[in-house]
């Protein structure tokens, strides 16, 4: 009789397809990168008192940011009051007609914005502001 000899077949394991998995995680980084909003330029959210008689800043004045819990920074930077006498009066030697501009969140304890205002005056601010939002009729 007769033999019927058949290839033999080396199965291999089952292989997962990366093609789609590739797609698939291209689109998601898509969508996250245009639904991501991405904050303004200040770094530290404060939430500004509104006031009917508001005005613009100009672009040459020294900010002074307290945050909700009474932290004050300078450049964005979180800052002791003794740095901030320090930085303040280097900056006032410089240019001794800088405008000194507090942004306090309206929430912040009335303490943490006394102590600004008094190293700002004793580094030898001449003209100190407290800045607001325009009051929405």
């Amino acid at each position: 009789m007769l033999e019927l000899k058949l290839p033999t077949i080396k199965a291999k394991g089952p292989e997962i397809n990366m093609s789609p998995l590739v797609d698939v995680v291209f689109l998601l980084l898509i969508f996250f990168m245009v639904t991501t909003v991405f904050p303004d330029k200040d770094g530290i959210i404060i939430e500004k008192p509104e006031s009917e008689h508001a005005v613009s800043l100009t672009d040459k004045n020294i900010i002074i940011k307290i945050d909700l819990n009474g932290k004050a920074y300078y450049q964005e930077k979180p800052v002791t009051i003794n740095d901030l006498k320090r930085l303040l009066k280097g900056q006032l030697q410089i240019n001794s007609d800088l405008p000194v501009i507090i942004q306090a969140d309206k929430q912040t304890r009335t303490e943490a914005l006394i102590e600004v205002i008094d190293a700002a005056k004793s580094s030898g601010a001449k003209q100190l502001g407290l800045a607001a939002d325009e009051k929405s009729v």
